[in-house]
């Protein structure tokens, strides 16, 4: 029987060894965050008042030196004015296509609407509040937390490519953040390690896809078949509800959505800069014109929804060129393509600006 009781006597000090690990992470955790965690038991921690430098030495589409810039609200652009009531007042909501990251302050595609849009109209005031991975989910906490305090007028709401094939969003999580503040900081750090590795395992992180290295996957019809039904049978009802709440909540504040659709290069055919195949190249586990048919069954979800709705769109998908000249991955835009965005943003918007808040024309 010593021999029970030895295993019992390790068990119990490795069970005391974890214990006191786990709780000298905690305290470790309280004061240095090693991710810069932007999210933390499932609530969204905005950067405010951050200044970055980036010197671009990986990535010869970029600028050199990236000057990026959160205000005290923690997002991209100017404070909020003074009679903010009395402004045409934006934001830009999405995930990385929307923050940019990796783009300059003065040349995202939110900062070059907003000049677009000073040449047509008075009291313009833009704000972008992208975040790199947020997908509709996350648009919902943020658009809670912080836009319904706010209350822009509008919020443009730019979104698709992180909710494909997302199967964690339902009500478990809408439950998990209303108890979230019980989460450990160590399980947070856990859940964002994860998030970060399914993003890999997606290609969605920045430069996860170089055109000229990769593979060819060609894929027979019925397989492709077989997943873009996946997607319609498990992840596109959900994904309207989600979107559906997002309108809600939006115009339950007074705020008034306008849906953009997630552009992408791939399933564009021959890409004239680099002569590549963009039906064949492989990203996210399927090939470029697989993606981008999965990829508009969430487009055309989001285009139903605000069209029953009766929201406006952006079909920024369809109009945006299928080009590595404006792409340095499949979905984010390098410094051409940021302008290319809002140029399309801006065409769409003067209309419908000029008509709905005609008091702002000049």
């Amino acid at each position: 029987m010593n021999w029970i009781k030895k295993i019992i006597k390790s068990i119990f000090k490795l069970l005391i060894s974890l214990i006191i690990i786990f709780v000298v992470l905690e305290l470790l955790l309280s004061f240095y965050d090693p991710m810069q965690m932007r999210i933390a038991n499932d609530k969204i921690v905005l950067p405010a008042n951050k200044h970055i430098i980036i010197n671009n030495d990986f990535n010869p589409e970029l600028s050199e030196e990236i000057i990026h810039t959160k205000n005290s609200l923690g997002f991209r652009g100017e404070e909020m004015p003074d009679s903010f009531e009395e402004y045409l007042s934006i934001v830009s909501l999405g995930g990385s296509t929307t923050e940019a990251y990796y783009i300059s302050d003065d040349m995202t595609w939110s900062y070059l609407l907003d000049e677009r849009l000073e040449n047509n109209f008075n009291k313009v005031w833009i704000n972008n509040a992208g975040l790199d991975g947020l997908s509709s989910y996350g648009m919902n906490i943020l658009l809670d937390d912080y836009l319904v305090d706010i209350k822009p007028k509008i919020v443009l709401m730019l979104m698709g490519s992180n909710d494909v094939g997302r199967d964690d969003l339902g009500e478990y999580d809408k439950r998990l953040y209303i108890n979230s503040t019980k989460k450990s900081k160590v399980i947070s750090l856990a859940t964002n390690i994860r998030r970060v590795y399914q993003a890999k395992e997606m290609g969605l992180l920045h430069g996860g896809f170089q055109i000229m290295e990769a593979n060819e996957l060609f894929i027979e019809e019925d397989e492709a078949e077989k997943i873009i039904n996946q997607h319609k049978t498990e992840y596109i009802e959900a994904y309207k509800t989600r979107v559906l709440a997002l309108i809600n909540t939006s115009r339950q504040n007074n705020i008034e959505p306008i849906i953009i659709t997630q552009p992408t290069m791939m399933g564009g055919g021959i890409d004239e800069q680099t002569g590549k195949n963009l039906d064949l190249l492989e990203f996210s586990g399927m090939n470029g014109a697989v993606y981008w048919d999965v990829l508009q069954l969430y487009n055309n979800a989001a285009k139903e929804v605000a069209n029953n709705e009766g929201v406006y769109i952006i079909d920024l998908a369809a109009e945006m060129p299928k080009s590595s000249l404006y792409f340095y991955d499949a979905i984010h835009y390098n410094n051409s393509g940021e302008a290319k965005v809002a140029e399309i943003i801006a065409d769409n918007l003067f209309g419908y600006l000029g008509e709905q808040y005609s008091e702002f024309k000049k």
